[in-house]
């Protein structure tokens, strides 16, 4: 057997950036490595290119940007002032940090306690394959990342995601059966500095989801100091073929769970939990670390738990509808355990691992060592489990090594090639340069041609020398040395503004305004638009800036009616405003109550669903709480749109809810 430890000498799952890229050839492909700051770099972007550098420009391009866009933030830190919205029908949109590391570009909340940034990115209404990328999100009051009803296919690749308030990414259903589809969320990071306010987190959270692959991440102190935090990832409420492989869940209450509660048809359904590795270091504590609960056909396969005494079971698959699980060739330190009369297939499975099996369980590593006699050569490797957590191939029929390192990998280096124009035989064929095309032609300098063809001439060459000095207009120094200042120099023109905007129009669409307005065709230099508002004509009670614009639409307006103008600025100073528009937010009525008021509970959690046929857009509510039939004493609680879920003290308590502006309430509970 080859011994891959020498690679690895003290590299440590907590320090991730030290574990190798490492690319083998396997019969489906190749894959790459494990760690999360292995990310491959993702292509050029194409198409349209939105380069931003500051929040407003950013604010702007995300509400504007077309499909096939792709949003590229300069490095630095943008201080959201309130959420990132994507609320309309877009397709293909990538908001991307411009360089391949996710900590040049922070979007910050101002806490995981302010309300004032509730989201980092918000989607909904038709958002189709976004992706967020390259960038880290933190300090969010909910959730840095939330996919709402009407997103499809969004990809989260090479992203941070730091302290929420609540859920990390969370994917809710559509209200009509169906939910966020074909998620992917692969090389990011979740973490928490210390602890979560409280024990409602997640990682990443979706409710009836199709086919979410979640790879390649690292899940850190997903936990609260009181209470049972997680899992890390949490698929159920309808959602089914799940993937979850090759993470690595490092100090988590629980780690993996598809399927929670028992549900019709099932909480989850098919899906495999692959290559994972789970640890608990002294003192973090915590429950199961994977959870296979009301999830029929779902494979568990080599996985490696180290919860190291913090809780007995490695894997519990739980409830009577949980059939057709396979559970093979996991490594563990706890057992696999059924409850109540779940079924389920064991093979393979070794669950009494030692802290010599691993390079080092207290840092994170749970690579193999000589010392993991019984997991070693020991079993068959599935067909859906090629290679390992480093990406690296499992060898044959009763070789492979139970959990998700495969110690005795070997990789196979690639034969060697020709490197053209370092004058060596690098093939070992008796040839040099063999295949190579001849070298480019080289810019002469000085000569005035463009010899290498490129259309440039003398590029890369080192600048002629300096001429006699001359002198530089408005600076006020004599540059040239000849007792005068300025001379010959013409008085610098004066800037002048920009003229007035004109055909200013406008309409509401649910709680968002739509603007779009011509440029002026006289005065000066245009660089951007200033929105002013007020409630009466001509009144301003608010100046918004629009950057370089002629159409905007602005998500989460206030109901009223609003008078609006615009302006342009410029070098020269502001311009005359545009003509006025008046619009007006939230004339829509609510025409019937709610209705089909439902809950579901676990604990102290209460999942509330309810329909509106009345089809207001952007519609709220409030939850009327009693403590008898019929009367609210106990309270009444605005809510958005449902579904809504509140943790609650024990009692009983009789709930409706009741549409803000509408007249009446949906059956009682």
């Amino acid at each position: 057997m080859s011994d891959r430890r020498a690679l690895r000498a003290g590299a440590s799952v907590a320090a991730l950036a030290l574990v190798a890229l490492v690319t083998v050839s396997t019969g489906s492909g190749r894959m790459q490595a494990a760690s999360p700051d292995t990310a491959p770099p993702l292509a050029p972007p194409a198409g349209t290119i939105i380069n931003v550098s500051t929040l407003s420009q950013l604010q702007n391009a995300v509400a504007s940007a077309p499909s096939g866009a792709t949003i590229l933030i300069a490095p630095g830190t943008y201080q959201l002032t309130g959420p990132l919205y994507f609320n309309r029908a877009v397709s293909d949109v990538v908001i991307r940090g411009a360089t391949n590391s996710r900590n040049d570009v922070v979007l910050k909340g101002p806490g995981m306690t302010d309300p004032a940034v509730p989201f980092g990115i918000w989607t909904g209404n038709g958002v189709t394959r976004l992706t967020v990328a390259n960038l880290t999100i933190r300090d969010i009051y909910y959730h840095p990342l939330i996919f709402n009803g009407g997103t499809q296919q969004p990809r989260v690749y090479n992203v941070r995601l730091v302290n929420a308030g609540e859920q990390f990414i969370k994917a809710y259903p559509d209200g009509a059966g169906g939910g966020v589809n074909g998620g992917i969320v692969e090389y990011s990071v979740m973490e928490y500095e210390t602890v979560a306010p409280s024990d409602y987190t997640n990682g990443v959270d979706v409710h009836t989801g199709d086919g979410w692959i979640i790879r390649h991440n690292l899940f850190r102190r997903i936990r609260a100091a009181q209470g049972l935090a997680g899992p890390a990832v949490l698929m159920w409420n309808n959602s089914r073929n799940t993937i979850v492989e090759s993470n690595t869940f490092i100090d988590n209450h629980r780690d993996i769970s598809l399927g929670l509660i028992t549900r019709a048809p099932n909480d989850h359904t098919g899906g495999i939990v692959r290559n994972n590795m789970i640890v608990r270091t002294a003192g973090a504590g915590g429950d199961v670390g994977i959870a296979v609960f009301d999830s029929p056909g779902t494979k568990v396969q080599h996985n490696t738990i180290w919860l190291g005494g913090a809780y007995p079971n490695a894997v519990e698959y739980r409830f009577p509808d949980t059939t057709g699980v396979i559970i093979a060739n996991n490594l563990s330190d706890g057992a696999i355990t059924a409850r109540q009369s779940a079924t389920a297939t064991l093979s393979g499975n070794v669950t009494t691992a030692t802290a010599a099996y691993f390079t080092s369980p207290g840092a994170g590593d749970l690579h193999l060592t000589a010392a993991a006699t019984l997991a070693l050569d020991r079993v068959t490797a599935p067909a859906e489990v090629t290679s390992d957590w480093d990406g690296e191939a499992r060898p044959g029929a009763g070789l492979a090594d139970v959990g998700a390192d495969e110690r005795g990998a070997v990789v196979t280096p690639p034969p060697p090639v020709e490197i053209c124009g370092d004058g060596i035989d690098n093939d070992g064929d008796g040839l040099v340069d063999e295949g190579c095309a001849p070298p480019p032609p080289i810019e002469v300098c000085g000569d005035g041609l463009d010899n290498d063809g490129d259309g440039l001439v003398d590029e890369g060459c080192p600048p002629p020398p300096p001429g006699p000095p001359v002198e530089l207009c408005g600076d006020g120094l004599d540059n040239d040395g000849d007792g005068l200042v300025d001379e010959d120099c013409n008085a610098a023109p004066v800037a002048t503004p920009p003229g007035a905007p004109s055909r200013l129009r406008g309409n509401a669409s649910g709680n968002t305004v739509a603007l779009a307005w011509l440029a002026p065709i006289a005065g000066g230099e245009v660089s951007g638009y200033v929105l002013d508002a007020g409630f009466a004509p001509g009144s301003t009670v608010l100046s918004l800036p629009l950057g370089p614009v002629t159409e905007v639409q602005l998500p989460g307006v206030a109901p009223g009616t609003y008078r609006l103008r615009v302006r342009a600025a410029g070098p020269g100073g502001p311009g005359p405003v545009s003509n006025e528009v008046a619009v007006t937010v939230g004339a829509c009525t609510p025409s019937t109550p709610p209705r089909a008021l439902a809950a579901a509970t676990n604990g102290p959690r209460v999942l509330l669903t309810w329909a509106d046929d009345s089809g207001c857009p952007g519609q709220t509510y409030q939850l009327l709480v009693g403590s008898a039939s019929g009367v609210a004493d106990l309270g009444a609680l605005p809510v958005a749109s449902p579904p809504f879920e509140v943790i609650v003290p024990g009692g009983t308590y009789f709930l409706r809810v009741a549409a803000a502006g509408g007249s009446g309430t949906s059956n009682e509970l």
